[in-house]
């Protein structure tokens, strides 16, 4: 054989394992880089979902407090409308002698 023919047989073969290591990275590169954007993907969405469900508890914690206080407001306004009400009834019994039955 003469070295025209060895240097082409070692030139096609250099060639043909550039062709096929290209043609493999060619394929893989896109599944690795999607792989690493759905991880990417994944962890965002994890901490959406975290600070979300903080702020949900947070907002039911301030409507069960603005509850418990809206509802003390509203016993005790009640409390002094009873009270009122016996003094203006004590009052109309004692002016015009007469029994007010409830």
């Amino acid at each position: 054989m003469a070295i025209e023919t060895i240097s082409l047989i070692i030139g096609l073969g250099i060639t043909a394992v550039a062709a096929i290591f290209s043609i493999y990275d060619r394929f893989t590169k896109p599944d690795i880089k999607a792989a690493v954007d759905i991880d990417v993907m994944k962890e965002g969405c994890a901490l959406k979902h975290r600070g979300l469900d903080k702020e949900i508890v947070e907002i039911n914690n301030r409507f069960d407090r603005m509850e418990k206080n809206h509802i003390n407001h509203m016993e005790a306004d009640l409390r002094n409308m009873n009270i009122t009400q016996t003094k203006i009834l004590t009052i109309l019994e004692a002016k015009y002698q007469i029994k007010i039955d409830n």
